[in-house]
This record gives structure tokens, C-alpha cells and sequence, in this order.
């Protein structure tokens, strides 16, 4: 009952962000939709355009996170300029992010004014990177934010197959940024061993290293 309605307060303060983010967008999106300054992005439209192409040989790089140019690849379809679609793919990614942010403060945060502060306060930063930088920087923090969500969760390692979902996630972090998987190796064995040595249950126990 009590996670219901930590979710439902959660949906409420994410609805009140969410239309600030959309009228900030609705003001700034005309004058910004075409404003490229940084030159990686170009680098993550060409692969795109590749991918898009079928032309794996030459997309295929150790060099450029490749999950920002599959998802952009996916959307080229799209009868608009890359730069402007690339926007449109930011733009979700940013409210991906500011869910997943909203949801991690209202769990970690137990003060009602400081989570709202916090909420309104993140909305600038993460339309900065959604109008201004079009890079994956912004995709690894909804990716990153989504982990320490699902993972964080009271009932995680509950999970029958929490190790696979860690697994997914870890995976996402990697392609999203490569060094975010080194976090994860990390910090998940951090928090699975810290898990395991909490707990007083043997059955318990053998399921985390099960899992694990």
C-alpha cells in the first residue's frame, strides 16, 4: 500500500514537471532546432546514416557509443533534417530522464519542498543537453538513472531473475557509454554483496549468489 502511494505522489510530481518541461520546450524548440555546436554530433549522425543504410562495415567503430546513433538510425524515416530529428530523439530521451530522476528523488528524498526543488531545478540542465548537446551524455544519464531505479528498489533482489535484469542494464550502460559499465560492475557488486551480508537468511542467501 505504502509503494502505491509513494507512486502515485511520484506520478503527480512527474505530470507538474512534465509541463514545465513541455512549455520550456514549446518556447525554446523554434529558436534552437537547428543550433549544432558541437562537433561529435555530426560523427553520431554519420554513423546513423550508415546504420540507416545498412552499411554495417563502415558504422561499426570502437570508438563511438553506438546506442544514440541505433536509436537515431531508427527514426531517419522521418521526412525532417537530421539535426532536427536528432533534436526530437533528445527531447524524449530528456523526459526518459526527468521520469526516472523524479521517480529516485521521491524514493531517496523525504522532504516535499526539497524534492520539487529538485525536480524544477533539473529541468534546465537536462533541456540544456536536449536542445544544446546533441552527444549521448544525455541518453547515459536517463540510462543511469533508470539502473539506480529498478535496482534500488526494495523488492529487487527478490527478483527470480534480478541477475539478468542487472545484466540488461549493465549492457545499456556499456552502449550508452562505454565507461559506464566499468560503474556497473562496480556498483552492482557493491550492492549485491552488501545484500548478501544484510541478510540473515540462508535461502535468501544462496538465491542472491544464484542470481548473481
Amino acid at each position: 500500500m505504502e509503494r502505491i502511494t509513494v507512486g502515485i505522489k511520484g506520478n503527480r510530481l512527474f505530470l507538474m514537471a512534465s509541463f514545465i518541461y513541455a512549455a520550456a520546450v514549446f518556447l525554446a524548440f523554434p529558436y534552437l532546432r537547428y543550433f549544432v555546436d558541437n562537433p561529435d554530433t555530426i560523427s553520431y549522425i554519420t554513423i546513423a546514416q550508415k546504420y540507416f543504410r545498412h552499411d554495417y562495415s563502415n558504422a561499426v567503430n570502437g570508438y563511438w557509443s553506438p546506442l544514440i546513433s541505433w536509436m537515431l538510425a531508427l527514426l531517419l524515416n522521418i521526412p525532417r533534417d537530421e539535426v532536427y530529428i536528432f533534436k526530437l530523439l533528445q527531447l524524449l530521451i530528456g523526459l526518459f530522464a526527468l521520469f526516472n530522476f523524479v521517480k529516485l528523488v521521491y524514493v531517496l528524498i523525504h522532504s516535499r519542498s526539497i524534492r520539487i526543488v529538485l525536480t524544477i531545478t533539473s529541468i534546465p540542465l537536462i533541456l540544456s543537453y536536449a536542445l544544446l548537446n546533441l552527444t549521448p551524455d544525455l541518453l547515459f544519464l536517463g540510462v543511469i538513472l533508470f539502473y539506480l531505479r529498478i535496482v534500488t528498489e526494495k523488492e529487487f533482489y527478490n527478483h527470480r531473475h534480478f541477475g539478468l535484469i542487472a545484466g540488461v542494464l549493465g549492457i545499456l550502460l556499456y552502449f550508452s557509454k562505454s565507461f559506464g559499465f566499468c560503474f556497473f560492475l562496480v556498483h552492482f557488486t557493491i550492492l549485491t554483496f552488501k545484500t548478501f551480508f544484510q541478510t540473515k537468511e540462508y535461502a535468501f542467501k544462496k538465491h542472491i549468489l544464484g542470481n548473481y
